[in-house]
């Protein structure tokens, strides 16, 4: 859901007649060349006239901003700061923009990053104002931490030209004592901003054109303090002709007692009054609301009337579009309109009014403001019908915190809402919690429903529902989350059940949940071992996730979809959807979007195996920065812990394996000592650690952890995964082999199990078996009979370290099968493959994990471009290096990842730097051609003369070369 913008918002008050402060005023101006005013004081002290009145005095343009509490969360605050600065310039806004339309994000420091970075290149361009004054009024409203973190960040790196006021009634939490003292921040406090003894008399004559003597005026700031409002309202009482003794009317923190209140209330018509009784629970109002609310038709006349008594009511905009009380009033108001008998059908007429208008966030803190749950909670249906919650999940919580507990728990729409969150945030209780909500109110509809069919518009309604085919959908939204529970839980066939009674429904057609339907089916069959079905069923999901623009589900799936290919051998189809998928969430600010990791972790499993070791560490740091976003999930750090025991296993590295092994099988022991089987914790399909022990051991000739490891058959009877299983009942056949067993219709029951259900992976590996068998027994012949079957089988797919790793005298079998011809091609890319791997030496992991997230999205963009560059000349690097287009696109690409980059042999000339600069933003050759004016064979010249005086050999090479040397300009 895209945020409505109120034009209103972005509009400087009307503030009629104003009382200029011109000490104030020169101070203001005096301070426009440091970045940020701060006008701090209770309210009624005139910060809002002071500021307008200093722009209309000022010939810079301004862009102005009303701050309230919805403005409180990430989205909220920058989608109308943006906003704001788009009044003045449309341009400079544009990138950010593109993050927040996509709704999604959850680091809005990306957002102040691109607002900044735009600014900084308007600052260049000769038509843009010498001096932008961005005005946020009412920033008290502003205090959760994650915009403050990002407005800091704005504020610190402000260019010259962009200069921030800033008003509110407490002092904001933007470091502003450090900004003062740096001379980079001018504050105006509460006692700067009363109006001294000699001005009240001029202030009440410029004001409400009334004059009063020395003495009166000095009576008056003796009781008021000099603040203005209640210089004000005692001027109207003086005015309408009330000698009320006022002098104790006022208090130093700013509250009027209400006896002054009733004083000037009373002086207005009785159509006046009833106005602002019925309007004040209402956050902004027009003339026809308040004709529906009163049912008359001289709404707009008698605001008019209210404006031109100058005190309870202001305009939002010069336009006049819409109203609101001055928040001084407001609450004496609504507590006297309680006090009415008529009050509720008042309301209830301007909900409707609402709601017919589409203003269902403003119906939305009405019904919420007289407790009606009902209507509230039909309203969240309005503003998020889908139930994908992803979008806005800020403003969506913010909401759902308005509601009681009790009410959660009756309203299935919010409690659907809170469950799905949950999920996506790995929240297994709370998503458990309101599961059980949401049961339960559904089943109270459906009973009352079956009681009263006659009175089903009703019914509904009183459980924030307006339609049965909501109801319909939150049923199917229900099987949904419950499968996801039951497959979480380990309950496998409650959740293939609760699948396919999805899948019949005929409610779930045409709806936003048919690709979680089918997310459902590729989990099931990823799990029992299917990867042929799991496939067609992430396929279908994937779709169905794009057609309804459900990233959070497209994202679910890949977890599950992306090993599938790998496993099926499509390893190339696999990398370019997973680079896919993490350049989208990159481009438009999804980054921390839940539910990532196991794209991250598909693709560092998808790069060890085609021996890109350098390229699966960097995308490993990046999930491991990913993962700080969700410390506490222990599935997710359990996951990431195994996969950096194998990626630090396949690097060489034995001391730190050692290590992580320890540290993975402790972390085992203390998370999961409650489950039944320790490590089986239902929802994960990696294998047990002590079996991953066990082949490392084997690995580095040690084969007494297998062959004990291997004394226990694994069973259906300790599995809840078939997928897990299968692959530790061939780790146990390896072992079982080892003790002299006859393990030959075993392993080919499996083998043909994995060709089966297309594991490919698994049925490549049994085959293996035989070869490194007849290898350890140096029985060249026999290894290389059986050897030939695993290279037809394999060569299509193109493996490598499903073929070399592990595996002794590899070197001489794949000459041996060249010299017969056996996948001669083949053969010689998994020579180059083992030399690259023998000539390997890691001391420690290579690169950085602090270097890798600044140019994430600058790497993806790269990857992905080389992907399908590498896949439309495949031919023609075939040709040249003797392999096929196939086995051409399987090539792996080696990154420089090192700490530091090589020293420059010659600098680059300017040109070269336009090149890279536009090379670092993802341009292909065309596009930077077409940039710079040069031909395309030009720009390929320029790049080989990069790659030479850079010491690479690719784009993605020369990038981080780039991105290090501007981590490290000494070098």
């Amino acid at each position: 859901m895209t945020p409505f913008i109120l034009n209103s918002k972005l509009t400087m008050p009307a503030m009629g007649k104003v009382f200029s402060r011109q000490s104030l005023l020169q101070r203001l101006h005096s301070n426009l060349d440091n970045p940020l005013s701060v006008i701090c004081a209770p309210s009624g002290y005139g910060k809002t006239t002071l500021v307008s009145d200093f722009l209309q005095q000022q010939s810079h343009p301004y862009c102005w901003l009303s701050l309230d509490e919805k403005n409180n969360v990430g989205s909220g605050f920058w989608s109308y700061l943006c906003a704001a600065i788009k009044t003045v310039d449309a341009k400079a806004v544009e990138t950010a923009e593109l993050y927040l339309q996509n709704s999604y994000i959850e680091d809005y420091r990306l957002i102040c990053d691109a607002l900044l970075e735009s600014l900084e290149k308007r600052s260049r361009v000769w038509d843009r104002p010498s001096k932008l004054i961005l005005v946020l009024d009412d920033f008290q409203f502003i205090d959760h931490p994650q915009v403050l973190a990002s407005f800091n960040r704005f504020l610190d790196y402000l260019p010259n030209w962009l200069h921030v006021v800033i008003t509110s009634r407490a002092m904001p939490q933007l470091s502003i004592p450090k900004r003062v003292s740096k001379l980079l921040a001018h504050v105006i406090l509460r006692d700067e901003l009363i109006i001294p003894p000699e001005q009240v008399a001029d202030f009440l004559f410029e004001k409400l054109a009334i004059n009063v003597t020395a003495q009166q005026a000095l009576h008056i700031h003796t009781s008021t303090e000099g603040w203005a409002a209640a210089i004000q309202l005692m001027g109207l009482s003086i005015k309408h002709g009330s000698h009320s003794q006022a002098t104790a009317a006022v208090s130093p923190d700013g509250l009027l007692n209400g006896f002054l209140f009733e004083d000037v209330f009373q002086q207005l018509s009785h159509q006046q009054q009833q106005a602002l009784l019925v309007v004040s629970p209402l956050q902004q109002f027009n003339g026809a609301i308040l004709d529906a609310m009163l049912v008359i038709q001289t709404g707009q006349n008698i605001i008019d009337e209210l404006l031109a008594e100058g005190l309870f009511v202001s305009p939002v905009d010069d336009k006049h579009t819409a109203y609101r009380l001055h928040s001084l009033f407001k609450q004496w108001l609504i507590e006297k309109f309680h006090q009415q008998a008529d009050s509720q059908a008042a309301i209830q007429r301007g909900f409707d009014w609402l709601m017919r208008h589409g203003f269902f966030e403003q119906a939305l803190l009405l019904a919420v403001d007289q407790q009606d749950w009902p209507n509230a909670a039909a309203m969240m249906m309005c503003l998020y019908p889908s139930s994908a919650y992803s979008r806005h999940q800020d403003q969506a919580l913010r909401l759902l915190a308005l509601f009681p507990l009790n009410i959660v728990q009756s309203m299935p729409h919010l409690a659907m809402m809170q469950a799905v969150i949950a999920s996506q945030h790995y929240q297994h209780q709370s998503m458990q919690l309101h599961c059980d909500y949401l049961e339960i109110a559904l089943k109270k509809i459906q009973r009352q429903l079956s009681e009263q069919p006659k009175n089903c518009a009703q019914v509904l309604a009183d459980f924030g529902l307006q339609t049965q085919a909501q109801l319909d959908l939150l049923l199917c939204g229900l099987m949904v989350l419950q499968g996801q529970l039951a497959r979480m839980s380990g309950q496998r066939s409650k959740a293939r059940e609760l699948d396919e009674k999805l899948l019949h429904t005929s409610a779930i057609h045409n709806t936003s949940l048919q690709c979680w339907a089918a997310y459902g089916g590729c989990a099931d069959a990823f799990m029992d071992d299917d990867m042929l079905a799991a496939i067609k069923h992430g396929q279908q999901a994937i779709a169905g996730a794009l057609l309804v623009n459900d990233v959070n589900c497209e994202i679910a799936t890949l977890a599950w979809l992306l090993p599938a290919l790998l496993l099926n051998g499509q390893i190339k189809p696999a990398e370019k959807m997973a680079l896919s998928a993490l350049q989208k969430l990159a481009q438009h600010g999804m980054e921390n979007l839940p539910n990532q990791s196991g794209i991250y972790l598909a693709l560092v499993q998808n790069y060890m195996e085609q021996n890109r070791i350098e390229e699966a560490w960097q995308i490993f740091y990046r999930l491991q920065h990913y993962l700080k976003n969700f410390p506490d999930v222990r599935e997710l750090t359990y996951s990431v812990a195994h996969c950096h025991v194998q990626l630090l296993a396949l690097s060489g590295l034995q001391t730190q394996t050692d290590n992580a092994l320890d540290e993975l099988l402790e972390f085992e022991k203390i998370e999961f000592s409650g489950q039944v089987f320790v490590g089986e914790f239902h929802y994960v399909t990696l294998l047990d650690v002590h079996a991953l022990n066990a082949l490392i051991q084997l690995k580095n000739r040690n084969a007494m952890v297998l062959i004990q490891w291997a004394q226990t058959e694994p069973t259906d009877e300790h599995h809840l995964c078939a997928m897990r299983l299968h692959y530790e009942q061939f780790i146990y056949a390896i072992g079982q082999s080892m003790m002299g067993q006859d393990m030959a219709d075993y392993l080919t029951a499996l083998n043909q199990l994995s060709q089966q259900n297309g594991v490919v992976h698994r049925a490549i590996g049994i085959a293996m078996l035989a070869v490194r068998f007849h290898l350890a027994n140096e029985n060249m012949a026999q290894a290389l009979a059986h050897f030939r079957e695993v290279l037809i089988l394999a060569a299509p797919y193109q493996f490598v370290n499903l073929i070399i790793d592990g595996t002794e005298n590899m070197a001489a079998l794949l000459n041996a099968a060249m010299a017969d011809n056996i996948e001669s091609r083949y053969c010689q890319f998994l020579l180059k493959q083992l030399a690259a791997t023998q000539a390997r030496h890691f001391t420690q992991p290579p690169g950085s994990s602090l270097q890798v997230d600044a140019d994430s999205r600058a790497y993806n963009s790269i990857a992905l471009n080389e992907s399908a560059q590498n896949e439309s000349s495949g031919k023609a690097a075939a040709n040249a290096s003797g392999l096929t287009a196939r086995q051409a696109q399987s090539s792996p690409t080696t990154i420089v990842t090192s700490a530091t980059a090589r020293p420059l042999a010659e600098p680059l000339t300017p040109r070269e730097r336009q090149i890279l600069q536009l090379l670092s933003e993802g341009g292909s050759n065309q596009q930077m051609a077409d940039s710079l004016g040069l031909s395309v064979s030009t720009v390929k010249r320029h790049l080989q003369n990069i790659y030479g005086k850079l010491h690479v050999k690719n784009r993605t090479a020369a990038i981080r070369h780039m991105a290090i040397a501007q981590t490290n300009p000494s070098r």
